[in-house]
């Protein structure tokens, strides 16, 4: 009997764009330039939505452009590149590793987010939490929104 690895389920590229238009279509709709989507270490793992992926960072998914991956952890930026080299295609390419968020900040930087003043962070997250990042026109130092149950992505 020859041992055969299971391949555990994997999605695919036409639901990460499905997902993405989703995603893209509400941040148009609330005027939102970009969202930082936060991953924690316990069962919520929102990031995982956007990048197919447990990353023990964030994922910074602006309008226009392509979406960046953030970890704090040298290991998941390995991780996702072996399942690159094994034939799987990554969700998001760009994997960055941070270990404070000075990193944050900087991509936030580099994809022109949050120009029009600082970005609020929300304190209690419940999984229908979203971090927008917006450029004028939004509540001074930031804004952020909470999805209610019929509003799901």
């Amino acid at each position: 009997m020859v041992y055969q690895p299971m391949q555990p389920p994997i999605l695919s590229l036409k639901e990460r764009d499905r997902r993405w238009q989703r995603v893209l279509a509400l941040m148009r709709e609330r005027g939102f330039d970009g969202l930082l989507v936060a991953g924690f270490r316990a069962r919520e793992m929102y990031e995982t939505y956007i990048s197919d992926d447990y990353n023990e960072g964030c994922v910074i998914f602006p309008l226009e452009g392509d979406p960046v991956v953030i970890t704090w952890a040298y290991l998941r930026v390995m991780r996702a590149r072996w399942s690159q080299e094994r034939g799987s295609k990554l969700w998001v390419d760009d994997y960055r590793v941070a270990t404070s968020g000075t990193g944050v900040a900087e991509v936030l930087r580099e994809k022109r987010l949050g120009e029009a003043g600082p970005v609020r962070a929300v304190h209690r997250v419940t999984r229908h939490d979203l971090l927008p990042v917006q450029r004028g026109g939004g509540p001074a130092g930031g804004a952020s929104v909470g999805l209610g149950p019929g509003q799901a992505l």
